[in-house]
């Protein structure tokens, strides 16, 4: 019994220590200035994080191996990068975004009047 204890707790302190993270800022490449809430994803998990008021991210528990991370924010163009995480590490990734231009269909606002008479009352 003592023995599938201690394989038991060693198995658990490897599949723990075989995690690491992922952090960095994301920043406009026009100004320099952070994004705040731009999304960092890794592609194919439910893993990622939102950037905050300095544009810094972080993604805790990520396991040990290669990533591709989707970094994605209104108005700018969607830049994915590929990563590689080892155990017990934190991995610095910072990314800077450009800006997108939007464009819509154009649309054409006229306006009419019907000409009324209104007239006012002056009851006492």
């Amino acid at each position: 019994m003592k023995n599938y204890l201690v394989l038991f707790l060693l198995s658990i302190s490897i599949i723990f220590a075989q995690k690491g993270s992922i952090k960095g800022i994301v920043t406009d490449l026009d100004n320099g200035d952070p994004l705040i809430g731009a999304n960092i994803v890794i592609d194919g998990t439910t893993m990622g994080a939102a950037t905050d008021i300095q544009g810094a991210y972080l993604i805790s528990s990520v396991p040990a191996g290669e990533h591709l991370l989707k970094i994605t924010y209104i108005g700018y163009e969607i830049k994915e990068q590929s990563v590689t995480v080892n155990a017990d590490e934190e991995l610095i990734v910072d990314v800077i975004l450009a800006s997108k231009t939007i464009q819509m269909q154009t649309y054409v606002v006229t306006a009419s009047r019907k000409r009324e008479r209104v007239d006012y009352c002056k009851c006492r």
